[in-house]
């Protein structure tokens, strides 16, 4: 009997409160319209600029070799590699380093093209919000003399503030 003493007191008190009122409050969403930042890049004075057929870049035909300057919705680094080059990133042997405040992926990779063997180099700025792609591609004969004006064209390639 003395064991249910304190219980029973305790019950008392509970029965003693005040019920609570809750408030129910409703969020309210608004959209929010993101932009993408200005990818700025050193092109060479040979490049001449033709628009692809979507909004998301440019294409550039420079003697011997083309850059591609792509924005694409950021998030899958994997899907950003896979839609651009046409492998998987883990198919490839990726650097990643940061440039800036966004996360810069590198890889090089080859392809099949109307004309013959294609070689390839991409770099993917990535800054949370959209992936910033450069892609330069020439065919596998040319490349060679290429990489110093590849490895130029790359290291100009940034991203800026908002447009």
């Amino acid at each position: 009997m003395k064991k249910w003493i304190p219980v029973a007191m305790c019950a008392l008190l509970l029965c003693g409160c005040a019920p609570q009122s809750w408030e129910t409050v409703t969020d309210v969403y608004e959209p929010v319209t993101l932009t993408s930042a200005e990818a700025t890049v050193a092109l060479p004075e040979d490049a001449c600029v033709l628009t692809l057929s979507s909004d998301e870049g440019t294409l550039y035909l420079c003697q011997g070799y083309e850059i591609a300057l792509l924005t694409l919705p950021g998030g899958n680094l994997d899907a950003t590699v896979r839609e651009v080059t046409g492998y998987s990133l883990s198919d490839l042997a990726a650097v990643q380093t940061a440039r800036g405040s966004a996360q810069c992926t590198q890889c090089a990779f080859s392809c099949q093209s109307e004309d013959g063997d294609t070689v390839g180099r991409l770099t993917v700025l990535d800054d949370g919000l959209f992936h910033y792609c450069l892609c330069l591609t020439a065919l596998a004969g040319d490349t060679g003399a290429l990489q110093a004006t590849w490895q130029a064209i790359s290291d100009s390639f940034a991203i800026g503030s908002a447009a």
